[in-house]
């Protein structure tokens, strides 16, 4: 934990905030074509 002032509760939403945003980025800039089709 880098601040010892937050409290579990607000780490662990910044920590999911966090591994959304790198989820996100990695499907914006992967060479894969994105499809729309229900699977």
């Amino acid at each position: 934990m880098d601040d010892p002032n937050i409290t579990m509760e607000e780490y662990i939403r910044l920590e999911e905030e966090k591994a959304r945003r790198r989820v996100f980025n990695d499907t914006l800039t992967s060479e894969a074509p994105l499809s729309y089709e229900p699977t």
